[in-house]
């Protein structure tokens, strides 16, 4: 059994990049075996929101540390993360690479009108659809200093496993705070770092939530894999467990939207407040609601709004 703590973690990251969520009811979700939550990731800031700032506020300070001359990072133009890494990068001054996802139609809204606010077109690599999968051993070659770090897709780099720890702390603390227990937890999931690490947390303090992953992107098996990164990165081998996995109950390929997902957005918006990104977050919604009435779920729910809102607005 592993006790996590933040006096364990707090060494490893920056406390300004770290924060509190709060969780409030979601009425509209909710029923008579049923109190539903929503945890307010989003809460966390505009320009980089919810468990992305947890990723950086253990990947930064790691960065730093390693005294890395350049760092490759790799995404589509519209990413949550690419757009979240390369404020960090101009903030601590840490030279940086693009390496982004061409696409036919490059449409400057939302985290890509962002991003071409924050950089120069100098700094970024477009690579072609075909070559994608060799992103990283193209920007390896390009770029074969030592001291360059090259992080994949959605952050997902060990350095940043502490800090989304510090999401399941937090989950605790909103526990004791309402005197409740969370029998569910529903997450999105891309690369699938932050839900493995959320699972991870689960298994080693020995809880017995059911984890509820909705993989917007990547699957069970991308799961797995960042399950293993969190045990090599605190030498153990738990396995995972209590976790379910779950693929979106509509508009299933990465990227797509239609209809009932900006339904939804709009929905999420008048009944409870919340602004949800049709890529990740509505999805998630979607999926949780359909899962919590179909099977009857009983007890107390959480679903984490792990932020990303700037990628609603490339949809308005």
């Amino acid at each position: 059994m592993t006790h996590f703590h933040y006096q364990m973690i707090l060494p490893l990251c920056n406390p300004d990049l770290l924060f509190h969520s709060r969780i409030h009811p979601l009425p509209s979700f909710s029923g008579e075996e049923v109190s539903v939550w929503v945890k307010r990731e989003d809460e966390s800031g505009f320009g980089i929101s919810g468990t992305k700032k947890r990723k950086y506020a253990s990947l930064i300070p790691w960065i730093l540390a390693q005294k890395f001359r350049k760092v490759i990072i790799t995404g589509g133009e519209n990413s949550n993360n690419v757009t979240g890494l390369v404020q960090m990068m101009h903030e601590f001054r840490i030279p940086y690479m693009l390496y982004l996802k061409a696409q036919k139609d490059s449409v400057k809204k939302g985290n890509g009108a962002l991003l071409h606010l924050l950089t120069e077109g100098k700094r970024i690599r477009w690579v072609n659809t075909e070559e994608w999968n060799a992103a990283e051993a193209l920007a390896k070659m390009e770029n074969p200093e030592t001291d360059t770090l090259f992080i994949p897709e959605g952050g997902s780099h060990f350095a940043a496993i502490p800090g989304l720890i510090t999401l399941g702390l937090d989950i605790e603390r909103n526990e004791q705070a309402k005197n409740i227990h969370f029998d569910h937890i529903f997450i999105d999931s891309g690369t699938a770092l932050t839900s493995a690490a959320l699972a991870y947390w689960n298994v080693a303090i020995e809880r017995n939530t059911l984890i509820h992953v909705v993989h917007v992107a990547g699957g069970e098996a991308d799961f797995e894999k960042q399950f293993a990164l969190c045990n090599d990165f605190f030498q153990t081998n738990l396995k995972p467990k209590g976790v379910n996995h779950h693929l979106p109950v509509t508009a299933k390929s990465f990227g797509s939207v239609n209809a009932g997902v900006l339904d939804t957005v709009r929905r999420l918006a008048l009944n409870e407040g919340l602004f949800t990104d049709p890529i990740y977050t509505a999805k998630l919604f979607m999926t949780a609601e359909e899962i919590i009435r179909k099977t009857g779920l009983s007890g107390n729910v959480l679903i984490i709004h792990t932020g990303g809102g700037t990628g609603l607005m490339g949809f308005l």
